[in-house]
């Protein structure tokens, strides 16, 4: 399972590929909590992210309802659609997910509360 967050997805949406979430395995299952569904939808309608997400999520990608936030993770310095993708990247560490670098090495440092 790959948890993605915004930013991956408005970034490949702008370039046309959303399809590299689905790499190296065409396999994988490729999921957005609805937190981050609703973070790109409140891009603007010219946004690529705006149309080309929803059509993923027709198609091969899948919405999950916003998992509660572990206890274990200081969240003040995230938004509400990093914070919904670190449980089930957590909860699915095989898997991995699609999220910036420098937040992904916060959230890992707030984690264990450096």
């Amino acid at each position: 399972m790959r948890v993605v967050n915004a930013s991956p997805l408005i970034v490949l949406s702008k370039l046309g590929r959303l399809d590299l979430l689905l790499e190296p395995r065409p396999d994988i299952e490729v999921v957005v909590p609805q937190a981050v569904l609703d973070e790109v939808m409140r891009g603007e309608p010219d946004d690529p992210a705006v149309s080309l997400v929803p059509e993923a999520v027709a198609d091969w990608m899948r919405v999950i309802p916003t998992p509660p936030v572990h206890a274990s993770l200081r969240v003040g310095a995230l938004d509400p659609g990093e914070i919904a993708v670190l449980p089930g990247a957590l909860n699915h560490p095989g898997g991995g997910s699609a999220r910036r670098p420098f937040r992904t090495r916060l959230a890992c440092r707030l984690r264990q509360g450096q």
